[in-house]
Formats: structure tokens, C-alpha cells, sequence
């Protein structure tokens, strides 16, 4: 009897688990879609996509910048 009531008991765990991963699947491609929509939508409208300064980058500006100020000074 015990051993039975704990397979029914496995069994509402596991479809429930199965429930679950579904939902957390139905969500990620929700979201997947909308990251999709608004991408276009941003393509559509001609924004610039979002540009990371490297450090890199900074060093090359500040360069520029003390080199326009040598010239300027000269």
C-alpha cells in the first residue's frame, strides 16, 4: 500500500515537473520573440544598435584629446 500511494505520488511529482518545464519552455520562446520583435522594430525605425566602449577606446579618445591640446597650445 505504501509503495503504491508513493508511485502515485512520483507520478504527480514527475507530470507536474513535466508541467513545469513546459511552462518555463512556452516563456523562453515568448520572450525570445519578443527580443525578435523589438529588434526589428528598432531596425525598422534606424536606431543605432547599442556600441560597448572598450578601454581601448577610451585611451584612443584621450590620445586625440591631448594631441588636439598640444596643437592648440603650439
Amino acid at each position: 500500500m505504501e509503495i503504491q500511494r508513493l508511485r502515485i505520488e512520483l507520478a504527480g511529482v514527475k507530470k507536474d515537473s513535466n508541467l513545469l518545464q513546459e511552462a518555463i519552455y512556452g516563456v523562453d520562446k515568448l520572450v525570445l520573440q519578443r527580443f525578435k520583435e523589438l529588434e526589428e522594430l528598432q531596425n525598422k525605425q534606424g536606431c543605432p544598435k547599442q556600441r560597448y566602449h572598450s578601454k581601448d577606446d577610451n585611451q584612443t579618445q584621450q590620445l586625440g584629446e591631448r594631441q588636439s591640446l598640444r596643437k592648440v597650445q603650439a
